[in-house]
């Protein structure tokens, strides 16, 4: 409350003040009119109170209204709305949410990654994958097969794959496609590796 400013907030402070009175008068000619059940003197009064309200009420909102439409047109609405306090919203925490899934388009289909082989080099269910190098900021796949279960850096192929990446394994990718069994049988698991095999020729899937 110490930031709260007054001249802004005026609008606010008097709409709320004028509701306030209007909303009074309608409980005391409530009142007026209970009590005339054995007070019949006190009708006019409490329908007179009770007149009063509902114009006040009407006039209020008439108000706001043409207050709303002057405000929108001139100033889209700045007039009426408040300078936000400082400090009012917590500040966003930097790298407080995790990054978003990486895919990778290989033919026709995403996979996931590209993930450093040095970290992700376990593949415990069905899958196709690619290997690749990056370089300069690119990724040329060396090599493509298809797995159940396997760990990478013990495939047969794992020389050639850093041969041809600079003769380190740092630049070395993984990118996967799952293909569990419920969503792909095992012919069309097949199909689409040995057609990602024929239309990309990797190096290292050739070389003996």
């Amino acid at each position: 409350m110490e930031n709260f400013d007054i001249i802004a907030n005026l609008p606010i402070i008097f709409f709320s003040a004028f509701f306030i009175v209007v909303f009074i008068l309608f409980i005391i000619a409530e009142v007026f009119l209970l009590r005339a059940k054995k007070h019949p003197e006190l009708i006019p009064k409490g329908k007179k109170i009770l007149t009063v309200a509902f114009s006040g009420f009407f006039s209020a909102a008439l108000f706001v209204a043409v207050f709303y439409f002057v405000s929108f047109l001139l100033q889209g609405g700045e007039v009426f709305r408040p300078d936000q306090v400082k400090g009012e919203m917590p500040p966003v925490p930097d790298n407080s949410f995790p990054s978003g899934p990486n895919f990778y388009k290989i033919g026709n289909y995403y996979f996931n990654g590209p993930f450093s082989l040095q970290t992700a080099n376990r593949i415990n269910s069905s899958a196709i994958y690619a290997v690749l190098c990056k370089i300069e900021g690119e990724y040329e796949i060396v090599f493509i097969d298809q797995a159940e279960k396997t760990s990478l850096l013990k495939e047969k192929k794992y020389g050639c794959w850093v041969e041809n990446c600079d003769g380190t394994s740092k630049d070395l990718y993984v990118a996967i496609l799952w293909t569990p069994k419920n969503n792909f049988s095992a012919n069309e698991k097949k199909a689409i590796f040995e057609a990602l095999e024929s239309e990309i020729s990797p190096i290292c899937s050739f070389e003996e």
